[in-house]
């Protein structure tokens, strides 16, 4: 799952169960998650300074570029993944464990679910 930076310079990847980045040419690989916990489906934000990811595949966090200031953004009870966010960097959309698409501010708050199954949509953000 490599995930291009919005400037193409760098790229985030899963490596074993944590994410890393490299230059766009290979070099520089720095990784940024280690640990016990899966890390999985990294999304950059717009201008590069964030990252979005899936924590054990049960919730949505966020971390600076660099790995530092990691935070989680979604409870953890119950399979969020697949975040995304939006051109604007304001709003994160996911999938929850049934599928159904939500989305929430950038901070985690605000939470709301856009369709009640796969592909219908129920609302918009």
């Amino acid at each position: 799952y490599p995930s291009w930076s919005p400037d193409g310079a760098k790229i985030a990847y899963i490596r074993g169960n944590g994410i890393s980045v490299m230059n766009a040419d290979g070099s520089g690989q720095t990784q940024l998650t280690v640990g016990g916990v899966r890390h999985d489906d990294p999304s950059w934000g717009p201008g590069g300074y964030k990252i979005a990811f899936t924590a054990s595949n049960t919730e949505i966090g966020v971390m600076n570029a660099d790995g530092s200031g990691g935070t989680m953004l979604t409870d953890g009870f119950g399979g969020d993944e697949n975040p995304d966010y939006s051109p604007n960097g304001a709003k994160i959309a996911y999938t929850h464990i049934n599928r159904d698409i939500y989305v929430m501010a950038a901070d985690g708050s605000f939470k709301r679910r856009l369709t009640d199954t796969p592909g219908k949509n129920v609302g918009h953000a």
